[in-house]
C-alpha cells in the first residue's frame, strides 16, 4: 500500500500491525528511520517512526506495568544494571554503554545465529550500508539477548523478526545491482543467491520432504496424523470443555497449541500458583514436572477426569463446571 500510494489504505494496515503486538514497534520504527535517511517520503518516515517509538513506549513502560509483571527483560539478563531489573534498566544500558553492548555479541553461537540468518541471503542485505538497518529489528530481540538460547536458535520463532525487513532489503539489492552494476552482475547475485538459500534449507530446512526436523526444543515429523494423535487431541478438548471459561487453565507446552483459545490458559514453566485445573500429560517434563508434582503434593489439587495418558486436576474451591457437562467427565 506504501508503494502504490494508497495512502489511507496504508495508514490503516499500520494500525493494524502495531495493535497486534508492541514488539512490532520497533520494526515499524527502523522502517521510518530507513525513509529518512535515504530521503525517501521522508514526513511520511518521521511520522512512522515517532508513532511507532511513542506507542511501544506507551504499552511497554506504561500499560503493561500496571497490568502485572513480565518476564521479557529477563533475556536481557546481562544488559540489566545493578539494582534496575526493568526492562527500562536495558534501554538504559543500550544508550549509555554501548561498548559493554557490543562485547555481549562476541560469542560463539551468536556468531553461528547471524550467519544461519544471513548466509542463505548469500549476505546480499550487507552489500549496501543503508540496509543494515534491515538487520536492527531481528538483532533487538535476538542478538542482543543474554543467556538464553531459543532466542539466538532457528528453531523458534524469534527469527521471524527479520524476515519481513531482510526479504525486502535483498530484493532491493538485487534492483539496485541491475542498475548500477550491471545484468552481469545481477544474474551472479541471484544465483548466489539461489545456491546459499538452497544449501541452507538442505542443511537445516524442512525441503526437500524428509522423516523430521527440529522446530523448538523438539523434532517434528512430516507425517499424516495417526488414530492415536487424532485420538489425543480430542481428548484434549473434551478435558479442556469440563473447565468453566471463568477458571484459569494450567498447561503444558504439548497441550497448549490445542487449547489455547481459551481467555486464561497458563503454561506451568512458571509454576502452578493462581490455576484452578492443571491439565497434562502422564510424563511431563523439566520444569511443567516439577510445578505438577509441587501442585500435587500441596494436596490442594485432585484428580478430576482423566483420558488415556492425560489427567485433569481440579484445585479445592476452583470454580465449577456447568451442571450439562457432568457427562463428559467419564472416558
Amino acid at each position: 500500500m506504501f508503494d502504490e500510494g494508497r495512502t489511507w489504505a496504508f495508514w490503516a494496515f499500520f494500525a493494524l500491525a502495531i495493535g497486534c503486538r508492541e514488539d512490532i514497534c520497533v520494526g515499524l520504527a527502523v522502517f521510518g528511520f530507513f525513509l529518512v535517511i535515504t530521503g525517501h517520503k521522508v514526513c511520511t518516515g518521521l511520522t512512522v517512526a515517532i508513532i511507532s517509538t511513542t506507542y511501544f513506549v506507551v504499552i511497554r513502560f506504561i500499560v503493561m506495568p500496571s497490568i502485572g509483571t513480565w518476564w521479557f527483560q529477563n533475556i536481557y539478563e546481562q544488559l540489566s544494571p545493578e539494582g534496575d531489573r526493568s526492562f527500562g534498566g536495558v534501554i538504559k544500558t543500550l544508550l549509555t554503554n554501548p561498548v559493554f553492548t557490543f562485547t555481549t555479541l562476541l560469542t560463539a553461537e551468536k556468531l553461528r545465529y547471524a550467519l544461519q540468518i544471513l548466509a542463505p541471503l548469500a549476505f546480499l542485505p550487507l552489500r549496501r550500508p543503508y540496509l543494515w538497518l534491515s538487520i536492527l529489528p531481528g538483532a533487538f530481540f535476538t542478538l542482543l539477548t543474554t543467556r538464553y538460547a531459543p532466542t539466538t536458535e532457528i528453531t523458534f520463532q524469534y527469527s521471524a523478526h527479520f524476515v519481513a525487513y531482510i526479504f525486502p532489503a535483498t530484493a532491493l539489492v538485487l534492483t539496485d545491482l541491475k542498475k548500477r552494476e550491471g545484468h552481469s552482475a545481477y544474474v551472479a547475485a541471484l544465483l548466489t543467491l539461489a545456491m546459499a538459500s538452497g544449501l541452507s534449507t538442505l542443511q537445516w530446512g524442512a525441503i526437500p520432504p524428509r522423516e523430521a526436523f527440529r522446530a523448538g526444543f523438539g523434532t517434528a515429523k512430516l507425517h499424516k496424523p495417526s488414530e492415536q494423535d487424532v485420538a489425543k487431541r480430542r481428548d484434549i478438548q473434551e478435558l479442556g470443555a469440563l473447565v468453566p471459561d471463568r477458571a484459569v487453565l494450567g498447561v503444558t507446552n504439548r497441550e497448549l497449541p490445542h487449547i489455547s483459545n481459551r481467555l486464561d490458559v497458563w503454561g506451568l514453566r512458571k509454576g502452578h500458583k493462581g490455576t484452578d485445573y492443571i491439565l497434562y500429560e502422564s510424563k511431563p517434563t523439566g520444569k511443567d514436572d516439577k510445578a505438577i508434582r509441587e501442585a500435587l503434593d500441596s494436596g490442594a489439587y485432585k484428580t478430576f477426569a482423566t483420558r488415556p495418558g492425560l489427567t485433569l486436576l481440579k484445585r479445592d474451591g476452583a470454580p465449577e463446571m456447568p451442571m450439562e457437562k457432568e457427562d463428559l467427565r467419564a472416558p
